[in-house]
């Protein structure tokens, strides 16, 4: 195809692209212009493939550099490359500053609507059918929390979900993956000592993949299933978010912590929030309170009420609803 018919094909692509995707930043979702993006978005695609066909030695010689320079790669393409990649693992984790890009187009958009993920966990189990609606705040990192089911007299039953990169220790930003500080309210209570004398989850012993899950950065909806007959119980969540210090909750507060300040990054301890005692016997919907929150680095599982300190974490979650429903006919994914 004709470099000067390609040329101009993809300038009047890219020019549709541009006006379409400030559109859908800044408006509400419109079906029409959502369509136009992605065709258009297909459109150039194929454009660009005719153009690298049409350039493809020039292409080669742009990347490789000049033939003086001893390297085999151009040191411009490196960097755009790492750009992309640095991009990508931003985008992923829902991290700065493309998190606050993100928000401000909601922003413009006048964007109040709540929009769910579906979590389901235990479907292999028969017993009550349980919901939980996880309402979330406004987190500065992907959370790690747990969700667990306790009996009225307060001993812990089972677990409902755990996040998976704690349920199975696949932490990536940690040189020391065993966190005992990350829930150290739930971990205690589960009560199952690994090797090593913590009371978390390892490789070896991990949580089944039928409660676990990597943790939604949007609000979701857990429905799951109890595996013992039980006339009442209490519902828990943890909920912890690493690297968020503040001037109380900082990398040196606790020197003399081999935990706090030594491998572990959990900046401000993990909170607990619960149901009063749920009756299984009639349905409906209870909202959990925040109880507390835990010990800085883990050492246990005791829940403190004290919250002074506690600035950003308390931002996280905005509102938690369990529900018992009727026959497993959930209401909450219609509230």
């Amino acid at each position: 195809m004709k470099r000067s018919f390609v040329s101009q094909l993809i300038a009047v692509l890219f020019f549709v692209l541009a006006i379409t995707g400030i559109l859908m930043y800044i408006n509400p979702f419109s079906k029409a212009t959502t369509v136009l993006h992605i065709t258009t978005g297909f459109l150039f695609i194929i454009g660009i493939g005719f153009h690298l066909v049409n350039n493809v030695k020039a292409l080669f010689n742009y990347i490789k550099g000049p033939k003086k320079r001893k390297t085999y790669l151009n040191p411009a393409f490196l960097g755009m490359t790492i750009g992309v990649l640095l991009l990508v693992g931003i985008s992923k984790f829902d991290l700065p500053p493309l998190k606050q890009l993100y928000a401000l187009g909601e922003h413009f958009q006048g964007n109040t609507e709540v929009h769910y993920k579906l979590i389901q966990t235990n479907t292999e189990l028969a017993g009550q059918a349980l919901g939980v609606e996880v309402l979330m705040g406004n987190p500065s990192h992907t959370p790690t929390l747990a969700i667990w089911v306790e009996d009225a007299q307060g001993n812990y039953l089972q677990d409902l979900y755990v996040s998976q990169k704690l349920a199975q220790e696949k932490f990536i930003n940690f040189q020391h993956k065993r966190r005992p500080e990350a829930l150290p309210v739930w971990s205690h209570r589960r009560a199952v000592e690994a090797a090593d004398g913590l009371f978390v989850p390892d490789q070896d012993n991990p949580i089944a993949d039928g409660m676990t899950g990597a943790t939604p950065t949007t609000s979701w909806i857990l429905q799951s299933q109890l595996n013992s007959a039980t006339d009442s119980i209490r519902i828990f969540m943890e909920i912890n978010q690493s690297f968020d210090w503040n001037s109380y909750y900082h990398p040196e507060a606790f020197p003399d912590d081999p935990i706090y300040s030594g491998p572990g990054k959990v900046g401000q301890p993990a909170l607990i929030y619960g149901t009063k005692v749920i009756s299984l016997k009639e349905a409906g919907i209870e909202k959990m309170q925040l109880l507390g929150r835990a010990h800085h680095s883990g050492q246990d599982g005791e829940i403190r009420t004290d919250l002074e300190q506690m600035t950003t974490a308390l931002e996280m979650v905005d509102r938690v609803l369990v529900e018992v429903p009727v026959a497993k006919k959930y209401s909450l994914l219609t509230q």
